[in-house]
């Protein structure tokens, strides 16, 4: 399943808990709850569910970050 980042809109940032609630029955598995952020992680198959939940404000696909192995030159 691809992993998502789902930006919570201004207005629900104090429920942002109650928007992740909505969000796993839309089928999200939530992964975490960044209150600070405004955002939500988690994966789901098929994203564009989630835009009808209420407090959505974007759906970002997760990008994922490698950094080479300490023994390894950096260029």
């Amino acid at each position: 399943m691809p992993g998502v980042t789902v930006l919570v809109d201004d207005d629900h940032l104090g429920a942002i808990d109650e928007v992740a609630a909505a969000l796993e029955r839309a089928g999200l598995r939530v992964d975490a709850v960044l209150p600070a952020a405004g955002a939500i992680t988690g994966s789901i198959g098929e994203p564009a569910a989630l835009a009808a939940v209420e407090g959505v404000a974007a759906i970002e696909p997760a990008r994922e970050f490698r950094l080479p192995p300490p023994d390894e030159q950096v260029q």
